[in-house]
């Protein structure tokens, strides 16, 4: 079985939905949940397309 909903929540309240890391020379932008799942929420696929298209302006110095 998988982890309830409700520990899930527990788990990730307080943390950030949206991390910038360092890989190499460029960026990492990692997403706490699916931003484009099933297409449900269309709030979340603009998140999705900034970090692809406008990943390379964020500054070095964010995933230090």
């Amino acid at each position: 079985m998988g982890i309830s909903p409700k520990k899930t929540h527990e788990l990730i309240d307080g943390t950030a939905s949206i991390i910038v890391g360092s890989y190499g020379g460029g960026r990492v932008i990692s997403f706490a949940d699916n931003p484009a799942f099933r297409a449900f929420w269309f709030g979340t696929n603009k998140l999705l397309m900034n970090a692809v298209f406008f990943g390379d302006t964020i500054s070095g110095a964010a995933s230090n």
